[in-house]
C-alpha cells in the first residue's frame, strides 16, 4: 500500500497544478461525503484483520473513525491548497 501511495504521489506531482488541486479537493470531499460508508466498510476490514491475527499496532492503524477520516480529508484539502509547497511524501509518512 505504501508503494502504491508513493507511486501515486509521483503521478500527482507531475500533473498540472489546477488538475492536482481539483483531484485532491474531490478526494477530500469524497471522504467527507462517504464517512459513514467508509466506517461501515472499515468494520469488515477490522474483522478481517482480527481473523488474520494482525498485531495490535496494525489493528490500530487499520481502524478508521470519524476523527481519522476528518483528519484525512483535512490533509487532502491542505495538499490541494498548498500545491507544490506541501510535499506529498511528508503527507504519506503521517499515515505510516
Amino acid at each position: 500500500m505504501i508503494q502504491k501511495a508513493k507511486s501515486a504521489s509521483g503521478i500527482l506531482r507531475s500533473l498540472d497544478d489546477n488538475v492536482r488541486t481539483s483531484i485532491l479537493t474531490d478526494m477530500a470531499e469524497a471522504v467527507r461525503n462517504n464517512r459513514e460508508m467508509l466506517i461501515k466498510l472499515n468494520k469488515q476490514d477490522v474483522k478481517n484483520g482480527k481473523a488474520m491475527h494482525l498485531s495490535p499496532l496494525m489493528m490500530e492503524r487499520l481502524r478508521l473513525d470519524t476523527a481519522r477520516l476528518n483528519n484525512i480529508a483535512g490533509l487532502l484539502q491542505k495538499l490541494s491548497r498548498n500545491g507544490r509547497s506541501f510535499p506529498l511524501q511528508s503527507a504519506i509518512k503521517t499515515f505510516r
